[in-house]
């Protein structure tokens, strides 16, 4: 019993940092596009490829590890970790689509979004690194 009062007391602590943790969805500074949240949740499961000027999407995932995974998939796509794999695994195996390239480290995510003009990922919306690129969205 006092083991799990130590680890009640430890994951206290944890708790706003995951409670106020809010999600900035970003794309190039030239993308000249707006998305709604429906659009965004269909880009990051592969049911819209195109833009609505007829270019390709690339999405960029967080790192299936990463708390902003699972807050996005959480809020956007309204899927667990466990139901984003499995919807991914039943497509890859049935040949029809490919899951978005999956990056670990945000920065290396914003330097992408800013090399590629038709790219949209997530980072945390407190990145120091916000400016150099353009927020669509916020989510908490």
């Amino acid at each position: 019993m006092k083991y799990v009062l130590i680890l009640l007391i430890c994951l206290w602590g944890y708790l706003p940092n995951i409670v106020s943790a809010e999600i900035a969805i970003i794309a190039n500074k030239d993308a000249d596009y707006a998305l709604s949240e429906k659009d965004i949740k269909m880009i990051f499961l592969g049911q819209k490829k195109l833009f609505s000027d007829g270019v390709k999407t690339y999405p960029i995932d967080q790192d299936i590890t990463s708390k902003y995974f699972e807050l996005f998939h959480k809020h956007i796509t309204k899927k667990t970790v466990l139901q984003v794999r499995a919807y991914w695994g039943r497509l890859v195996f049935t040949g029809r689509g490919t899951p978005p390239i999956s990056v670990k480290d945000e920065e290396k995510i914003i330097d992408l979004v800013k090399e590629e003009k038709n790219s949209i990922a997530y980072v945390s919306s407190s990145s120091e690194r916000l400016d150099e690129v353009k927020v669509i969205a916020r989510f908490p």
